[in-house]
């Protein structure tokens, strides 16, 4: 797995098991070829709130966002954002 992907699904499963972060500041976070590092972090806690149902409860009772839609229709634009993605990662690095 890349390095900079590697700190995002770090930093997820954290805000994941710990509810009580309300904000998180990692400055700077250096990624190279060999790993990632971040230099600074900022954590500010709070107590948690309660969790978000989720997204298939809300659709089950006809009462979710406009997100809970069958999304097929629109994967041509999930492609053409994709594409354009992989064009600007000009060193190659994030995908691929």
């Amino acid at each position: 797995m890349p390095a900079l992907a590697e700190v995002v699904v770090a930093v997820g499963r954290l805000m994941d098991s710990l509810p009580e972060v309300a904000e998180l500041d990692l400055n700077p976070v250096i990624v190279t070829t060999t790993g990632a590092v971040v230099v600074d972090a900022r954590i500010r806690l709070a107590p948690a709130g309660p969790l978000p149902r989720p997204i298939s409860a809300s659709c089950a009772e006809g009462t979710g966002p406009a997100m809970c839609r069958d999304l097929t229709e629109d994967a041509h634009m999930g492609q053409k954002c994709a594409g354009h993605l992989v064009a600007a990662d000009s060193m190659g690095t994030c995908f691929g």
